[in-house]
């Protein structure tokens, strides 16, 4: 998708965000979720992570146990972790919190094995990344 489609996602997701929040006590968390995390995965593909991440993490308060917004956000904070050790584990435990929740999604499992692994070699643990990487691949 090009660069003007995910701006214009992002201006429609932009609008249904402010017209729920017009609802206050009543507005529909699993929309505003949704909503957060689309444009979330909009800002990540275009590179702009530290704006991924903000409206990921408004995403996982209207749901916290949702895979898709773990699984972006932690794709966004290893994207940001630049070194930062605390951010690579950070990034890894949502991905694990993922992992759970995509059971019968072989395609994502594989995403989120794969970028775990890098992020322990990342981390220097080679032993558990080629472990890792290995389990992705055998999916």
């Amino acid at each position: 998708m090009g660069l003007g489609k995910y701006k214009e996602a992002l201006y429609d997701f932009s609008v249904a965000i402010q017209l729920e929040k017009r609802l206050d006590d009543q507005a529909d968390k699993k929309k505003m979720s949704d909503a957060y995390c689309y444009a979330g995965q909009c800002h990540f593909e275009m590179e702009q992570f530290d704006m991924a991440l903000a409206h990921l993490e408004k995403a996982c308060l209207f749901e916290r146990e949702n895979g898709r917004n773990l699984f972006y956000r932690a794709l966004a904070k290893s994207r940001m972790a630049n070194g930062v050790r605390q951010k690579y584990e950070d990034a890894n435990e949502d991905f694990k919190f993922a992992f759970k929740e995509f059971q019968n999604d072989v395609t994502t499992k594989f995403f989120i094995r794969f970028n775990m692994g890098i992020n322990l070699r990342l981390l220097q643990k080679y032993e558990e990344s080629a472990d890792m990487l290995r389990q992705a691949i055998e999916l």
